[in-house]
């Protein structure tokens, strides 16, 4: 049978690991939640340094610049927010992207659903892989890149998930460290405090075990404080009674086995006299 100190052991640990769990959860969720929103303003503020360049270029030549002119600020910019970088015009043709982005550049086509929207004034923000544009699933954050009131080209930075993924699992090896140490010191301290608490109701169950054999000379003498205090006084007041009313039942027998000795003492001594009173009788016939 498994014992109460086993039984609260166990349901301690288990209470900890679900609520070790149920933090994991939480942290999950804002995690990603915290980590996508501060991808999303890196490359909104990486887009927004990138149209101020390609503007004030605009505005000197009235063309976009291409990217032999602009290779080092592409990349430093792409280097800096570890992202992809593509600046097209407004016709939606790539004028400049990073170095990282050519593979995708030769390979795949920009939604040009996403260029319209840029086109027509408005940041975009979206999540996915577009079209296969990207081999995995990427944050994009596109917005236009507008000169005096016009829109003249547009420009797309975009993160890739993963990196979204070992950001987190980065936080998460030091929560999961913290959490085993947590874990340790919580299944230490649940061993001290079930031993606390089922050390003093073992010694209450041998105390009634004596009892109920007979020996009513057993006391509790708890140090806890509290309610374990108080169950030791009831527990011994318990056993004084017990014991007040097992010698009431001895002196009672005692006394009335005095009481009774002596009149069958002159019943025996009666009876004894009248039969040898009889048996002389019966000798003088």
């Amino acid at each position: 049978m498994t014992s109460i100190r086993t039984k609260i052991f166990v349901q301690y640990i288990g209470l900890v690991l679900g609520a070790f769990i149920m933090i994991g959860v939480i942290l999950s969720y804002f995690l990603d939640n915290y980590y996508i929103d501060k991808l999303t303003n890196q490359l909104s503020m990486t887009a927004d340094s990138i149209v101020s360049v390609f503007s004030d270029a605009f505005s000197q030549s009235g063309i976009l610049p291409s990217r032999k002119s602009y290779n080092e600020v592409l990349n430093f910019y792409s280097i800096t927010a570890n992202a992809h970088i593509i600046v097209f015009d407004h016709l939606g043709n790539i004028q400049a992207y990073s170095a990282v982005t050519e593979r995708y550049i030769t390979n795949g086509v920009i939604p040009q659903s996403l260029v319209k929207r840029v086109l027509s004034g408005k940041t975009v923000s979206e999540t996915g892989e577009f079209n296969n544009f990207f081999d995995t699933d990427s944050i994009l954050m596109g917005k236009p890149i507008i000169y005096q009131g016009e829109t003249v080209g547009g420009v797309f930075c975009a993160t890739p998930v993963p990196i979204l993924d070992e950001m987190k699992w980065d936080v998460f090896k030091l929560i999961i460290f913290a959490m085993l140490i947590s874990l340790g010191l919580a299944i230490l301290l649940a061993w001290v405090l079930t031993t606390q608490i089922t050390k003093p109701l073992k010694q209450i169950n041998d105390a009634v075990k004596t009892i109920a054999k007979g020996d009513f000379e057993k006391r509790l003498n708890l140090s806890q404080k509290g309610e374990m205090h108080q169950l030791s006084l009831d527990f011994n007041k318990m056993a004084d009674s017990l014991q007040n009313l097992e010698q009431m039942r001895k002196n009672f027998i005692s006394n009335v086995s005095h009481e009774l000795r002596t009149p069958m003492t002159i019943i025996t001594g009666s009876v004894s006299y009248t039969h040898l009173r009889a048996h002389e009788t019966r000798g003088n016939l």
